[in-house]
């Protein structure tokens, strides 16, 4: 599926390149120059947008995410709280957490499930989507783009 989308965007001159899943549970995105970000720089992206939103918030993943991720989550201001894989698990997770007084705004697995507390912890990929386009639009005005959110991310 990446590499439809990546054929597709390169063919069109596409600024951004959306995929999602049948149930459009689990979204990723490609950049204009054919650089997938999903996974771990799905996570970043998102994480990104969130911390300025919400600093300080605890971002829960699922535990097979990079070291790299959690180092730059950090940087971001925030705290990485992993948990075991299953994305009933990790939003059930945020949600443990945010009863117990820990700020939790989402719960995302590398699989691009992603969970945010703004929309009552529903796995949607579109919202997600969405809620990335709108903070792509901005940074277009401003003369940068998506990955510019994650330059400072190691893989």
């Amino acid at each position: 599926a990446m590499a439809s989308l990546k054929k597709a965007v390169l063919a069109s001159g596409a600024d951004l390149g959306v995929i999602f899943d049948t149930d459009v549970d689990r979204a990723a995105i490609m950049d204009k120059n054919g650089e997938s970000l999903n996974r771990n720089p799905l996570i970043a992206v998102i994480s990104s947008i969130i911390l300025e939103e919400k600093p300080g918030t605890t971002i829960v993943t699922d535990s097979t995410t990079s070291g790299h991720l959690q180092t730059f989550i950090e940087a971001k201001g925030g705290k990485q709280h992993r948990f075991k894989r299953g994305y009933r698990n990790v939003i059930n997770e945020a949600l443990r957490l945010n009863a117990n007084g820990t700020p939790s705004e989402i719960a995302i697995e590398v699989s691009g499930h992603a969970a945010l507390k703004e929309n009552y912890f529903l796995d949607d990929g579109a919202y997600l989507i969405a809620k990335i386009l709108m903070t792509y639009a901005t940074l277009r005005k401003n003369g940068q783009d998506l990955p510019d959110l994650i330059a400072d991310l190691k893989e």
